[in-house]
This record gives structure tokens, sequence and C-alpha cells, in this order.
């Protein structure tokens, strides 16, 4: 990432800046991933700048799912829909990045207590999923979620038959990251 800094290579520096944020989210680390977001506004000329790079999606997306797990839902939702208006119709984002919107936007709606919206968007996820060939892995991580909001809904046999679907066992090696 300092390379690409140094060298004015935006787009390199907030591809780098999205995996290190989504690394630290997962880690638990959210106010060190919130520090790692402001790196990329220091670069780029505020959000309308973010809007012209060509990962500027996974910005949005990466920083309302952040929003999210704060509990910060209006603000995640600015993000979340910013996001989902930079895909909607572009072929030239990254199948990982439209991935991680929708289910971003599905986990938003599941948290607002919208798990009909939930679903919805899920169900477009994978229309969209079928339609531009995502690869499997991906698919998969839509039905993961799809599966987790089912079973926060209370339908234990949505969950189950997504797992007898996903051929997962107990021996089975994780394939959903």
């Amino acid at each position: 990432m300092a390379l690409a800094r140094a060298s004015g290579n935006l787009v390199t520096f907030l591809s780098g800046i999205s995996l290190l944020e989504r690394l630290q989210v997962l880690q638990g680390k959210l106010r060190t991933a919130a520090s790692t977001y402001e790196q990329a506004m220091q670069v780029t000329p505020g959000r309308e700048g973010l809007q012209t790079l060509v990962n500027s999606a996974d910005y949005s997306f990466g920083m309302g799912d952040l929003l999210r797990e704060w509990n910060k839902l209006d603000e995640a939702e600015q993000y979340l829909s910013q996001g989902m208006e930079l895909v909607r119709g572009t072929l030239t984002v990254y199948a990982e990045i439209v991935t991680l919107g929708y289910t971003a936007f599905a986990r938003l709606l599941q948290a607002r207590g919208n798990y009909q919206g939930a679903l919805a968007t899920l169900q477009a996820f994978t229309e969209l999923a079928h339609q531009r060939q995502f690869v499997p892995r991906l698919l998969d991580r839509g039905a993961a979620v799809q599966a987790q909001i089912e079973v926060a809904q209370g339908n234990v046999a949505a969950a189950v038959r997504w797992v007898e679907e996903s051929g997962l066992s107990a021996n089975s090696r994780r394939r959903f990251q």
C-alpha cells in the first residue's frame, strides 16, 4: 500500500485499504478499521473524489458495513445505498465487491427488522450472480448470509436445508471465507 500511495496509484491503494479494513473488521478491530478507512479520505478529494475511482463502491460498502457493526444504521444506509448506486448496471465492478455490497445491505435490513427486505436483497444478488456467472464461492456466501437471516427469524428448517444443500459436514473445510 505504501508503494501504491507513493506512486499515486489510487486504485491499488484503495483496494489495499479495503482489504486491510475487512481483515480488521473480521478480527474485531473496528476502531482500527475506521482509522484505516480515514487513510482513503486523506488521499482523495472527499466522497466525490471516491466516486470517480474504479473501486469506490468497495469503500462505500466496507464503510457502510463497519457503521452497521456499530449500530449506526442511518449512516450505514447512506454508504451502502451509495455503493449500490455505483454498482447498479455496471459490469466493471469486481464480483467480490458486488457480493460484499448485497450481503452488507441485507444485514442492514435485518438489523432494522426488515427480514423480507433482507431476503429479497439476497434473492436479487443470487439472480445477478447467476446472470454474471459469479464463481460458486460467492454464491455460497450469499446463501450463508440468507441462512443466518433465516435462523434469526426462527426458521431453523431453512438453515438445515441450506446445510444439506451446501454439502457441509462437521469434517468440511471452510469454503465461505
